[in-house]
């Protein structure tokens, strides 16, 4: 993807390598090194290493099991040897339910960024009833994501309303049921706590998602809310989604200054 008139900037953040349960396990296709190398052949300067993580708790999700510090030390011993691409070490947490989230605020300080998601309603240790019809869907969305935009360490919520495999139905049948008054209430509050939303690439390739999901980014947009991107890759052919990306972005008229700076990214995290 050439960087000349690219509209998103030059970074992916939403990593996972062959660390992370659900990367891919063959490490030619998804280690730090094999990331680094497929983003420069993207024309990107940073990318950020995403991997799901748990602190261990008694409410430990299941396919979070063994997913524990050492995966963090081992990213960052394996991107310290990496020359010639900015290599950010950070993770993605996860909302068991509002109040409950496989990271705090301490562990959150050892990593350079992280990204929640609140919406990965396909696992079974997370709101099992949510999906009965579309509009428990949306109360549910609704509320997991009010809850997300609240916390303090968190810096950017990931894939927003998309639940992974449309576990809890497509999402034209549940947005139809989450109001302009509740995107504006849980854009505001994350404007107001420096959270930024990502327009993620294995969303932005579904063309239902886009379609449905552009008042919500109209509306976040107009509350101040910032944006960041991210392939969600699970192997390096993923990060070809990045030209989703951008697609995305200009049929939304985003412009370079609505997406957040690395440093921004950086100093934002730091300040937490």
């Amino acid at each position: 993807m050439a960087q000349a008139g690219r509209v998103i900037p030059d970074y992916d953040i939403h990593l996972h390598t062959w660390l992370s349960p659900c990367g891919a396990k063959d490490e030619s296709l998804s280690s730090v090194a094999a990331y680094a190398a497929t983003a420069k052949e993207f024309g990107l300067t940073t990318i950020g290493i995403s991997d799901h993580f748990a602190l261990e708790n008694a409410w430990t999700p299941t396919w979070l099991l063994n997913s524990g510090p050492a995966i963090i030390h081992e990213a960052r011993r394996l991107a310290a040897q990496v020359v010639g691409m900015r290599v950010l070490v950070g993770c993605e947490a996860d909302l068991i339910k509002p109040g409950v989230v496989t990271i705090d605020a301490e562990f959150a300080r050892k990593v350079d960024f992280v990204l929640l998601s609140p919406t990965h309603f396909d696992q079974k240790e997370i709101a099992k009833e949510a999906g009965a019809t579309p509009k428990t869907a949306a109360e549910y969305m609704v509320r997991f994501t009010e809850a997300a935009v609240q916390l303090p360490f968190v810096d950017v919520m990931a894939h927003p309303f998309a639940v992974p495999e449309e576990r809890l139905g497509s999402p034209e049948a549940y947005m139809q049921h989450v109001d302009d008054a509740a995107i504006a209430r849980i854009s505001c509050l994350a404007a107001a706590n420096s959270i930024a939303f990502e327009l993620n690439g294995r969303i932005a390739a579904m063309p239902l998602y886009r379609s449905v999901m552009r008042r919500f980014f109209h509306i976040a947009k107009s509350e101040g809310v910032k944006f960041t991107i991210g392939s969600d890759s699970h192997q390096i052919t993923s990060m070809i989604r990045l030209a989703a990306i951008e697609v995305y972005a200009r049929e939304l008229e985003l412009v370079r200054g609505d997406f957040l700076t690395v440093n921004e990214i950086a100093e934002r995290h730091k300040g937490r």
